[in-house]
């Protein structure tokens, strides 16, 4: 087998990523082919792959639908096989398998498809579908490798999103999260995995305790900081080039008891980027910090009708006659113990900076676990807003 992958063939890597709102995570794979072959898989190595003792599936049949990505950027290059997992055995035996092959067939590994120039595509070889690798354990006093700091264990195919429910369950939560959750573990901590939390704990991948590795070989290893080292730092946010997650343990922490979300608009970059600044750089800073770009119309999905918790609270009549055609929003949020319960109208945005006055629609309060859902699924909502009939939410007037 060739290993067809961007570093070993020496082939300059252009990565685009566009930050605005969601981070969307590649998933690739250390054989992944960026070019195609236009031969289908030979009748040999057909009938080598499904000679494999497997727990999971392995089908040559109907494998279009492992051929698109999120980007559709390019065009569809349909695998000859797809592999479903349901171990990481079943990883291993496949890697390994067309590792021993003499042709020049490709493995990728796929998560939710999230790649955007065809990196999850591997035409007329075999696609790795991870999102069939379940398993979530959440041990939360963790363990003495971990000295103690609770961790959650995921299978590479687990979306972020149930990693957080289940996190919940246990009154923890991951540190640091994407915005949009619907991503698997192998995929986002592959890449980075950034958000508003970054600035204080870093992207996910500076939250991860161990890997269990898939590498081109096949062969499994288990990695840390500690052990493995090399290999561990190499594959944490490394483009899948030196392995495939297949097992990740992610630092919890005690999820918040109750927590400000505060939006604010803006029409001036300056002002937007100092207050960020500003927020990022407090003594006591809050949470949550990010900023984004909105238009300067009422879409509910990428204009200013997307700010407001309640979309009526906010009109054209609000935005200053001098804006352009780009806004920016920045959404902040402080997390409080019941004890500091008495602090809370202490904390306030800098709003007297914000282009568009900051009224009760941009300031709300939410205690348990539920709302805590709801702000890490905001990108998924339709509406590109979220409504104050929520339960467990309520709009706050404290900093005005």
């Amino acid at each position: 087998m060739e290993f067809r992958s961007a570093i070993s063939k020496g082939d300059g890597v252009l990565m685009v990523v566009a930050l605005v709102g969601c981070i969307h995570a590649l998933f690739l794979s250390p054989m992944n082919c960026y070019g195609s072959h236009g031969e289908a898989i030979s009748t040999t190595d057909r009938m080598y792959l499904e000679s494999l003792s497997l727990q999971g599936t392995l089908t040559f049949d109907n494998t279009t639908a492992s051929a698109t990505d999120w980007g559709q950027l390019r065009s569809q290059l349909p695998p000859s096989g797809v592999m479903h997992p349901t171990s990481v055995d079943d990883i291993a035996t496949v890697v390994a398998a067309v590792a021993r092959s003499e042709s020049e067939l490709t493995v990728a590994a796929r998560g939710l498809g999230s790649s955007i120039w065809g990196q999850s595509q591997a035409h007329n070889g075999i696609v790795i579908e991870m999102t069939s690798l379940k398993g979530i354990k959440v041990a939360p006093l963790g363990d003495a490798a971990s000295n103690g700091v609770p961790f959650v264990e995921a299978m590479g195919g687990e979306m972020w999103v149930d990693v957080l429910t289940t996190s919940l369950e246990y009154g923890l939560a991951p540190r640091s999260w994407t915005d949009y959750l619907y991503l698997t573990v192998g995929g986002t901590l592959s890449n980075a995995g950034v958000s508003g939390q970054s600035f204080r704990h870093g992207p996910e991948v500076s939250n991860v305790l161990q890997l269990e590795v898939v590498t081109g070989t096949g062969e499994v290893v288990v990695c840390s900081a500690t052990k493995s080292s090399e290999l561990f730092f190499a594959v944490l946010g490394g483009l899948g080039q030196f392995g495939i997650i297949a097992k990740a343990r992610i630092v919890l922490e005690v999820a918040p008891q109750r927590v400000r979300w505060i939006r604010a608009i803006y029409t001036d970059f300056a002002t937007f980027k100092a207050d960020q600044e500003l927020l990022i750089g407090a003594a006591q800073p809050f949470d949550y910090v990010e900023g984004f770009v909105v238009l300067n119309n009422e879409n509910a999905i990428n204009g200013w009708g997307s700010v407001p918790f309640v979309r009526s609270d906010i009109n054209a009549a609000m935005i200053p006659g001098h804006a352009g055609a780009i806004m920016y929003c920045l959404e902040v949020t402080k997390a409080y113990s019941a004890a500091a319960l008495p602090t809370l109208d202490q904390v306030c945005i800098t709003s007297s900076q914000a282009s568009v006055p900051t009224p009760s629609w941009a300031r709300i309060e939410w205690s348990g676990t539920a709302m805590m859902i709801v702000f890490c699924l905001r990108c998924d909502c339709d509406s590109g807003f979220l409504k104050d009939e929520v339960t467990g939410m309520a709009t706050s007037d404290a900093c005005q």
